[in-house]
């Protein structure tokens, strides 16, 4: 009886797992044949695995930037494979949903293990998945930190089984995934220092993550730039005029008031604070110190960013990723601390309480912040209007093997290839693909009208390029001769791209 118990339970489990795998994967790839994906970030990561898949370096024109001195993110190489199964960067959409939906599954195990109750443990996973944090970090294009969730909640399960060889395999899994990923590591091992057995292996890791971080960003990732030095220190910037990692230590002890008011000194964090304790129905808050620990730097490793995007600080992108499965352990882990303190009796009825309260609340998120999931069930999300079908068809007079420059929302359809570039950049491309069908973020880092000026001003002036297909607002043009594209208003303007290494 109890094996069929047990079979019926991930029955259970693995159906809603499918299932909301198949929902995300479904948003993710109809958003892109919306033309809702954008070169930065899904072209540019399109084009560096395939390249990879290719046996090319990964250099993305897109991006303009190669795969591991944008950000230490080796683990991106295990895609490469997915790209011999289907040539699409619908792939790595439909993967990440895959990925990041069944990161619930060691989460499960590790709120079995701990509470021994069917419907809180469920509960737990259904808050994860609903979280809103969780449906942007999933849906938000792709992004290598939603590796992060599965490897979090594996490495808490290998805690609770004191199955070490898992708990470091999944330490170094993180140190793969991005350099800031070490940070976390280094919080995971100081909040272990709390945990009665892991207090050697708490410190071991602590030290080891800050080193990690310390040897990625000041020597390993400087020393294969191509410029030189790690590109994202301006991260550190809010927190006393600090650029540095060192620097913001330093502030720390010597102004630890300045670093307060950077963590919480804007309304958007407070609101991504009370947002998140919200929909766990603020469990994570009686949660033990040694999950506490990480969880509370999570938040303050993307409080601390200073810009330019500031959604950093909020729960509608993939930055929210690691801060979602660490509220869902953290409420794991306060459900079982909650648990000890009441009868055996009294225990499965408080259990099931909290279940239906973390549904409740998490539902209730989910309307009062119109989450991306309620597209599934817009009809509008489903049609296919006009302009779209005019980018399908300029699209899809693009040749093979040819380099192409592209504004911002069409690139990410167009970067198989060795060079595909988000205008203003790669003015001396093959060929150039624009539609001038307005629509939010589609030509950045330029505005319509801008871009409505360069093309006339720039691309079409002394008969650069010609018009060779036109759809309606969409069109493709054909380069006549190269041009001295140094002469171009925007040209190694960094704000527009990280370097210019357009054909020449």
């Amino acid at each position: 009886m109890k094996r069929i118990h047990q079979i019926s339970e991930f029955f259970i489990l693995f159906v809603f797992l499918g299932t909301m795998s198949f929902i995300y994967s479904f948003i993710s790839v109809q958003t892109h044949n919306r033309y809702m994906t954008f070169g930065l970030d899904l072209g540019y990561f399109d084009e560096a695995i395939w390249k990879i898949s290719r046996g090319i370096f990964p250099y993305s024109s897109a991006g303009c930037i190669w795969l591991l001195e944008d950000h230490f993110q080796p683990i991106l190489y295990l895609l490469a494979p997915l790209y011999r199964i289907w040539e699409n960067v619908r792939i790595i959409l439909i993967f990440q949903s895959f990925w990041m939906v069944f990161s619930a599954l060691p989460l499960y195990l590790l709120s079995r293990k701990i509470t021994r109750h069917v419907f809180l443990s469920l509960a737990i996973v259904f808050a994860y998945l609903f979280f809103i944090g969780t449906q942007f970090a999933i849906l938000n294009e792709f992004h290598q930190v939603t590796f992060a969730p599965f490897f979090i909640s594996l490495l808490y399960l290998a805690i609770e089984k004191d199955k070490r060889l898992i708990y470091w395999f999944c330490i170094l899994a993180l140190f793969t995934i991005k350099e800031d990923m070490a940070l976390l590591v280094s919080a995971i091992g100081i909040g272990l220092l709390f945990r009665k057995g892991w207090r050697i292996r708490g410190g071991v890791t602590g030290i080891l993550g800050f080193c990690v971080f310390i040897l990625l960003v000041y020597v390993l990732v400087p020393l294969y730039s191509i410029k030189g030095v790690y590109g994202h220190f301006t991260h550190f910037k809010s927190v006393g005029g600090s650029t540095s990692p060192l620097g913001l230590i330093h502030i720390l002890f010597t102004d630890p008031l300045k670093v307060l008011q950077g963590l919480i000194g804007n309304p958007l964090k407070i609101h991504t604070i009370i947002t998140s304790f919200f929909t766990f129905i603020t469990l994570p808050v009686f949660s033990p110190l040694f999950i506490l620990i990480p969880l509370l730097a999570d938040f303050s490793f993307r409080f601390l960013y200073e810009g330019p995007q500031i959604t950093k600080w909020m729960l509608i992108n993939h930055n929210a990723a690691t801060g979602a499965m660490l509220l869902a352990v953290s409420s794991v882990y306060a459900s079982g601390k909650l648990g000890k303190k009441i009868s055996n009796k009294k225990k499965k009825v408080f259990f099931i309480f909290i279940g239906i309260f973390l549904i409740l609340a998490t539902l209730m998120q989910d309307v009062i912040l119109t989450a991306p999931v309620h597209s599934f069930l817009k009809r509008n999300f489903y049609e296919r209007e006009e302009w779209m079908r005019n980018n399908d068809a300029v699209i899809s007079q693009v040749p093979t093997g040819v380099s192409v420059a592209a504004q911002n929302n069409l690139l990410p359809h167009l970067t198989e290839r060795n060079s595909a570039y988000r205008l203003p950049y790669g003015l001396n491309s093959d060929y150039i693909i624009l539609d001038f069908h307005d629509q939010p973020n589609a030509y950045a880092p330029l505005s319509y009208e801008e871009m409505k000026r360069f093309v006339s001003d720039w691309i079409l002036k002394d008969n650069r390029y010609s018009v060779v297909y036109k759809k309606g607002d969409a069109m493709l043009l054909k380069r006549n001769f190269k041009t001295d594209i140094s002469k171009s208003p925007y040209y190694d303007n960094t704000h527009y791209c990280y370097y210019s290494f357009e054909e020449r």
